[in-house]
């Protein structure tokens, strides 16, 4: 999929009313770093606002077709280093127990879906 066809994706009100749910369930804080968009930041401070990261890609799935465990409130900039550097359930690269264990009700991936088939591009 290219870039401008995933952007276009991301604006449909389907995926919107998706990630204005998982900020709620978050409490609009940055899972990561306990980031608030109206809280006080330090000066220079590059976090501006808060994003919705999906932990895993099935090929085929549309971005607001995922359980709310496949999704995740991170600020701008945990988000890009999370993009750069995958630490978070769902990267294929790191220990499988993390992977295939839902982080926050720590249910298997495959308990709620049956076999996953991850689709990763770079």
């Amino acid at each position: 999929m290219n870039i401008s066809n995933y952007a276009e994706k991301l604006r449909d009100a389907r995926w919107q009313e998706k990630r204005a749910k998982i900020l709620a369930r978050d409490s609009w804080h940055c899972q990561l770093c306990d980031f608030h968009p109206a809280a006080d930041r330090p000066p220079l401070d590059l976090r501006t606002h808060l994003e919705v990261h999906h932990l895993y890609y099935v090929a085929g799935r549309e971005p607001w077709e995922y359980p709310r465990h496949a999704l995740i409130t991170l600020c701008n900039v945990c988000h890009e280093n999370e993009t750069r550097n995958p630490t978070l359930t769902g990267n294929p690269n790191s220990d499988p127990m993390r992977w295939c264990t839902c982080v926050k009700c720590m249910r298997s991936f495959e308990e709620e879906l049956g076999p996953i088939t991850l689709a990763w591009s770079l």
